[in-house]
């Protein structure tokens, strides 16, 4: 099966079980299903293109102020804690517009939302990462607001939405 719709980039973007091979002629792009290992490293929203997954990495070590290999470890230590925290269609929103492989911190989430605060979401990163829980609280801020940039301000409310008020001082989406 394809769908044919029009795209800003010509290329290849990954979505959870399909690749989009985007014709730069054409300007279309066909989905088809497609082996996981091909995929590349960027997410997608209805808007197109949003951030690649280098891009996400260094921009959370930027401003994590740690090497880009402790940011991986500590993004995907994030994503697996939210992924406890949201329900699990929420969870699988969500991976659905971040660039692989983050998408998999997402994707096994129970559909029942545990419920605990700030502090604990902060040191249940910091256990997962294996780091203080200093660098864990910048980390989830910093992941947060990359992920506030990287999928659509709907989505970005929407996992906020099943957060509680604590987490708030993460901020909204800004309209793009």
């Amino acid at each position: 099966m394809k769908t044919s719709f029009r795209v800003p980039t010509p290329g290849w973007i990954a979505l959870p079980g399909r690749i989009l091979a985007i014709d730069s002629a054409a300007g279309t792009e066909a989905v088809e299903t497609a082996n996981r290992s091909r995929w590349p490293l960027s997410s997608v929203t209805s808007e197109g293109i949003t951030m690649k997954y280098d891009e996400f990495i260094a921009r959370v070590a930027e401003n994590v102020g740690v090497p880009e290999s402790e940011a991986g470890s500590l993004v995907r230590a994030t994503l697996a804690t939210l992924a406890e925290r949201i329900s699990g269609g929420e969870a699988q929103d969500l991976a659905a517009q971040l660039p692989p492989p983050l998408d998999s911190a997402l994707v096994s989430a129970r559909e029942n939302a545990e419920a605990f605060n700030f502090e604990e979401f902060v040191q249940r990163t910091a256990e997962r990462a294996g780091t203080g829980g200093d660098t864990a609280a910048r980390a989830v801020v910093a992941v947060f607001a990359t992920v506030g940039e990287a999928v659509s301000p709907g989505e970005f409310d929407d996992v906020l939405a099943q957060l509680p008020a604590g987490f708030h001082r993460l901020g909204t989406s800004q309209p793009r």
